[in-house]
């Protein structure tokens, strides 16, 4: 898992043309909000036991193949994907946790023909609730009391 970056500008290290898609002092090199549009979002559920999965997706539609997706959780990377040149939809599976709730989202990056890097604004959010780990005895007891 990628460690966790904010995703937003940081100076570069040198004046020199030209960025970097690796992170710097802690801060990720990507406009925020980034100039290109937001790519579409999908997460298969909003609602999950911990220890169980969800797929979040990430779709761009660009004239120009994006370099770099990165997935986000209340705004920080959690994980990130070289683009593959024809590739339009990508995948992360997310492990849940009880920890794993938040605002899930995605964006991406585009190298220009000078080797700038130009950064998408965050998709819309979307919102994961985790309800709680199925093999813990309290778990289920609240669940049996809700009902």
């Amino acid at each position: 898992m990628a460690p966790n970056i904010l995703w937003q500008t940081a100076p570069l290290a040198s004046p020199e043309k030209g960025t970097t898609d690796s992170p710097i002092n802690g801060f990720h090199p990507f406009p925020s909000p980034g100039v290109l549009p937001a790519p579409i979002f999908y997460m298969s559920q909003t609602s999950v036991w911990a220890g169980n999965s969800v797929l979040l997706q990430c779709s761009v539609f660009s004239q120009t193949p994006a370099t770099r997706i990165v997935f986000c959780k209340d705004g920080e990377e959690i994980s990130s994907q070289r683009c593959l040149e024809e590739k339009v939809t990508y995948d992360y599976v997310c492990e849940v946790s009880n920890d794993s709730s938040g605002s899930y989202s995605c964006g991406y990056e585009i190298k220009d023909s000078d080797n700038q890097v130009n950064g998408s604004q965050l998709s819309p959010a979307q919102h994961l609730r985790v309800t709680g780990d199925p093999s813990n005895p309290n778990t289920l007891q609240k669940l049996l009391h809700s009902i």
